[in-house]
């Protein structure tokens, strides 16, 4: 989903909503009005879903503006583009329902399209790093089409927001993967945004400055490219998309995942499809950390099932700890490769 612009309101509770009712639904809610214990009425709308959530706006209204759209006499877009407080809300929620707190700060792009042997890209950069200054620069495959005739409309459409760059099949599992291409992490507690500072409370990609050096940052272990970081319990670290056509089904498999043990003793779930099984999601393989090791290379037998042995699939890895705020590792790379 696209990242929004916008203030992060780090702690809501969402215990006090109530809802009133479902005044949209087709195979599930849609449009719904909530009021919450002060009274305080809301309509929460549906605009957007991917692989692991759904992302919900939502403003304050009062119970005459919805009144008015129920009997047909304000349109919906009127209602939710006239909030009483001038604030337009979005939330992700996951599978259970709780609020997703993303780790992607929100900024600008200054992005451009360009067309590439037959293919139109979107060219981009996003925010990382602690500091709105870290800029990684990002490209995603689009379609734009142009009627015909005197006057032809444009249509370009949405690049999706992905790992895989120019690998429109996927990037190769069997080939090492940066933990720095991770186009989907998240934080248990949200980030703070302290201008021009970011606070985070889980995992984000810290920037590398090459200056010239192909293995800046970590030279002991050739990390060539930006590690994800501060990985405590709760957080989620995604790729979208890997080429499992790519991975041989004639032979049994392991992960290596190159990581710097750190505060706290921990687990890595390797989940395919989805972060969560209740989502079609599932787990793979099991790397157990222990907090102070030296050990940089662990490994993990896994285990694919035949339905996501095939095409594109997203792989997640769910960091868990026994200790909150404390981070398990720093993640470097990961690749799949023949069970010796």
């Amino acid at each position: 989903m696209k990242t929004i612009k916008g203030i992060c309101i780090k702690k809501r509770n969402f215990d006090k909503f109530k809802k009133v009712a479902d005044l949209i639904y087709f195979d599930g809610p849609l449009l719904s009005h909530y009021v919450t214990n002060k009274g305080d009425n809301y309509l929460f709308y549906w605009i957007d879903q991917d692989d692991t959530n759904n992302r919900w706006m939502f403003i304050r209204t009062d119970y005459d503006n919805i009144q008015k759209y129920t009997n047909k006499k304000q349109t919906l877009r009127n209602v939710l583009s006239s909030p009483l407080d001038d604030i337009v809300y979005t939330v992700d929620i996951d599978e259970k329902g709780n609020v997703i707190a993303s780790a992607m700060p929100g900024g600008n792009t200054h992005g451009s399209i360009c067309k590439i042997g037959g293919q139109w890209y979107v060219f981009y950069h996003r925010q990382i790093g602690t500091d709105c200054y870290a800029r990684q620069a990002m490209v995603s495959a689009i379609d734009v089409k142009v009627e015909k005739g005197k006057g032809g409309k444009v249509v370009i459409s949405r690049g999706e927001f992905n790992s895989e760059g120019f690998l429109l099949e996927g990037l190769n599992p069997m080939q090492r993967i940066s933990a720095g291409l991770a186009c989907w992490h998240t934080n248990p507690g949200g980030i703070k945004e302290v201008y021009p500072h970011y606070v985070y409370t889980g995992s984000y990609i810290r920037p590398v400055y090459r200056d010239n050096n192909p293995y800046a940052g970590d030279n002991n272990h050739k990390i060539p490219f930006a590690p994800a970081v501060n990985n405590t319990s709760g957080s989620i670290v995604g790729y979208k998309y890997l080429n499992m056509n790519a991975v041989p089904r004639d032979k049994s498999l392991q992960m290596q995942l190159r990581l710097k043990a750190e505060d706290t003793d921990g687990r890595i779930r390797i989940m395919l499809g989805s972060p969560w099984t209740t989502k079609g999601g599932v787990e793979i393989g099991l790397v157990d950390v222990k907090a102070g090791s030296t050990c940089r290379e662990f490994y993990a037998p896994l285990s694919i099932p035949a339905k996501l042995h095939k095409g594109k699939q997203p792989l997640f890895f769910v960091f868990e700890s026994e200790t909150e705020g404390q981070s398990i590792c720093e993640f470097y790379d990961f690749l799949m490769l023949a069970r010796p």
